[in-house]
């Protein structure tokens, strides 16, 4: 690593960005000679599970700093609002990514694999920003905590977009990956970008973490009653003729 070491701090983050470009592209190149074999189960269980303990340290996280705010003697009233938004925020991701079968639609991307390069390729890369989303959510809720408390040097303003901006970018992407496999409709055409501009307009609001948990959480009801199974109809309704 003397080489390394010997690099100016300046040219560090372009050298590592561009020997991280090059490593992911090793998989393209190694993939476009030959395809590797892959079971669609395993492969969604591994991303499920890994989204999983992103959620949990995203919630861990502004706990541990929750406690640390009380400790303070930081009042609850000032808390509650981040509390109840966070546990909003983070439940409805965990809802929004699980909300379709993640097999059936990884045996989708397997087929398209088979036919070109890109089929599997879009939907594991896209779960870098999904993973880096969800982490930095993380990272926001302990902002928001320590806004709460007084102890923050951020303006209002800018905890709300840092914040904001990683629960829409999180909202979207996944939206992104499950869009060629929903049902279309309204839900599945406006209702995420609608949602993730509100969410960025909720910068705006005295209480951005509470706003975005509302948000999301109407968002999760209204898929929810979209998506319920209808009832069958009656024998009476079926034997109904067109002029009755």
């Amino acid at each position: 690593m003397a080489w390394w070491v010997a690099l100016r701090p300046s040219a560090r983050l372009w050298f590592f960005l561009v020997l991280a470009a090059a490593e992911l592209t090793v998989p393209l190149w190694a993939e476009s000679v030959s395809r590797t074999s892959w079971h669609p189960g395993h492969i969604a269980e591994r991303f499920g599970l890994f989204t999983i303990i992103v959620l949990g340290e995203t919630l861990l996280a502004p706990t541990v700093g929750v406690e640390d705010a009380l400790n303070r003697h930081t009042t609850t009233g000032r808390l509650a609002p981040v509390v109840v938004g966070g546990l909003l925020i983070v439940f409805s991701m965990w809802w929004f990514y699980f909300d379709m079968p993640a097999d059936r639609m990884v045996e989708q991307v397997r087929q398209a694999f088979s036919e070109r390069l890109t089929g599997a390729f879009i939907w594991g890369y896209g779960h870098y920003i999904v993973f880096a989303s969800a982490a930095a959510t993380g990272a926001a809720l302990i902002v928001a905590v320590d806004q709460a408390a007084h102890r923050s040097r951020l303006s209002d303003f800018q905890a709300g977009w840092a914040l904001t901006v990683p629960v829409a970018t999180y909202l979207v992407v996944v939206w992104a990956l499950h869009f060629p496999y929903k049902r279309p409709g309204i839900l599945r055409s406006t209702a995420v970008p609608v949602t993730a501009t509100l969410i960025l307009a909720s910068v705006a609001t005295p209480v951005p973490a509470l706003a975005t948990g509302c948000l999301l959480a109407v968002l999760v009801a209204a898929s929810i009653v979209a998506n319920r199974p209808r009832p069958a109809p009656t024998h009476q309704q079926l034997s109904r003729t067109p002029a009755e």
